[in-house]
């Protein structure tokens, strides 16, 4: 099964130094990354993209106990946003 996986900033430890907004936010369906709100860099995209495509083919990550939501960290000390992972089934066409 393939899942919808919907990125959102949850925090920023120390607003001002990155450009990212509480709230911005993108999905990633199949190949494509879209916008919902804002935009991201490319620094927290790199580290959050490896988990977000395991995650979107049904990976499940040891230390997450949750099942459907993961946070993650960039590693921009400059901002540090704290990113909320989420999954769900995508629709299937027939």
């Amino acid at each position: 099964m393939e899942y919808k996986i919907t990125v959102e900033v949850k925090e920023i430890k120390f607003p001002g130094g990155c450009d990212l907004r509480v709230g911005d936010a993108f999905e990633l369906e199949k190949w494509k990354i879209s916008p919902i709100r804002g935009s991201i860099c490319g620094i927290a995209l790199n580290a959050i993209y490896p988990f977000a495509f395991a995650l979107r083919f049904g990976a499940e990550l040891s230390w997450a106990k949750n099942g459907e939501k993961w946070v993650f960290c960039c590693p921009d000390p400059k901002g540090l946003a704290i990113f909320e992972l989420k999954r769900e089934p995508m629709q299937t066409s027939k």
